[in-house]
């Protein structure tokens, strides 16, 4: 209640200020100006320009603008007052200004300067600038600019479509529908980026802001695979695209929290199997678990305490994260690998042959296959043996 009173006091206020001014004595320059020929008023806009007098430009600018409209000089007189706001960080007026003398302005002279300037106003708002409580200068800045830089990126990006200031407005945009949650959108927008300008400098973040927004769309949503699957093939991309490139770790790191996320899932999933004594659902989730994801630290922490069950810690205790859910998925599969005899390799001794630095999915396969080799050839020593016994 008292903030309501606070803003009705506010209003009433200015409403009376505005009254006393309107019935109250006029400033003499006001009466000064009025003698002055259209001329006379360009001229001394364009002296207060050169001493960077804005209020000044701004004054004469909007006097020529109400009371001049057919004057030759017109259109650069529109131009020079948006510039005047623009100095001035009346943002709002300086945007609507522009916008005025591109829309009015039969022959543009300052065309992609106007743009330019536009573009400046917007990322004034992305990066935290705020707008006039309704718009009215003399209130203060309380208002979110986000909207009014959405608008004024769609204005560049339809006003200079292959230009470089439309690859940035793209990303800003971007930037902005992620910060609002309108993840589909804000996704959309990057790829448009990325298609439209394939080796524009903003184009390695887009791919990052992607990779980033997937991962944001999980944590905040229901985790979907599809999600997972399409950031995948963002890193492929992005990898194809700028095989050098110092940010694919970030995309990288990005996709590595997603999956841990799936990895947390299942686990519960399994714990819950777990809790209700069903261990045949229990090991199948955690099988699936270490197979799907086995590079993230779930997967580690399973195969920890799936090891320290079987008793088999030691051999694989210095192993990276990865090796151990390929070890621990290997010794899964068949309960004849927990009673391997002495005498033959041990897979945790094939495992260890691997670079605990490699990060390259393939090493899980290639481990499937060395086991399959392993114990091919195990089976053959048990029937040789079996064979010279019956002799």
């Amino acid at each position: 209640m008292r903030g309501i009173l606070k803003w009705i006091f506010v209003v009433t206020c200015f409403s009376s200020s505005t009254t006393l001014f309107a019935v109250g004595q006029f400033p003499q320059y006001m009466f000064d100006d009025a003698e002055m020929s259209v001329q006379e008023h360009y001229n001394d806009m364009l002296e207060m320009l050169k001493t960077e007098n804005w209020k000044g430009v701004h004054r004469r600018a909007t006097i020529i603008i109400d009371h001049f409209t057919d004057s030759p000089f017109i259109g650069e007189v529109r131009y020079q007052n948006g510039v005047a706001l623009y100095k001035l960080k009346r943002y709002e007026e300086a945007n609507l200004a522009f916008t005025d003398y591109l829309q009015k302005t039969p022959h543009v002279k300052h065309f992609e300067s106007a743009i330019d300037l536009k573009f400046s106003i917007a990322e004034k708002f992305r990066t935290g600038t705020r707008a006039h409580l309704f718009g009215v200068k003399k209130f203060p800045r309380v208002l979110s600019g986000k909207e009014q830089s959405l608008e004024i990126y769609e204005e560049v990006i339809a006003s200079l479509p292959n230009h470089d200031l439309a690859a940035r407005s793209l990303y800003g945009k971007g930037e902005i529908l992620a910060k609002i949650h309108d993840y589909r959108e804000s996704i959309d927008t990057f790829q448009t980026l990325i298609r439209r300008f394939p080796k524009h400098a903003c184009t390695p973040d887009s791919y990052v802001q992607i990779a980033k927004i997937y991962l944001a769309q999980c944590q905040r949503e229901f985790p979907d695979p599809d999600a997972l699957d399409l950031a995948e093939i963002n890193l492929r991309k992005f990898r194809l695209n700028f095989p050098g490139e110092k940010r694919l770790e970030l995309a990288y790191n990005y996709l590595h929290d997603m999956k841990e996320i799936f990895a947390k899932d299942l686990l519960e999933i399994a714990d819950f199997y777990h809790r209700v004594k069903k261990k045949d659902a229990e090991k199948i989730y955690l099988s699936y678990l270490i197979d799907k994801y086995p590079d993230t630290e779930t997967a580690c922490e399973v195969c920890e305490l799936m090891m320290d069950v079987e008793g088999r810690t030691t051999e694989l205790r210095d192993l990276g994260s990865k090796e151990k859910a390929v070890a621990l998925y290997l010794r899964t599969q068949e309960k004849s690998l927990i009673d391997i005899d002495n005498q033959a390799e041990e897979p945790a001794e094939i495992v260890s042959k691997i670079n605990p630095k490699q990060k390259k999915v393939d090493a899980f396969l290639d481990m499937q296959h060395q086991l399959q080799e392993y114990e091919l050839a195990k089976k053959e020593k048990n029937e040789d043996s079996a064979t010279e016994t019956v002799r």
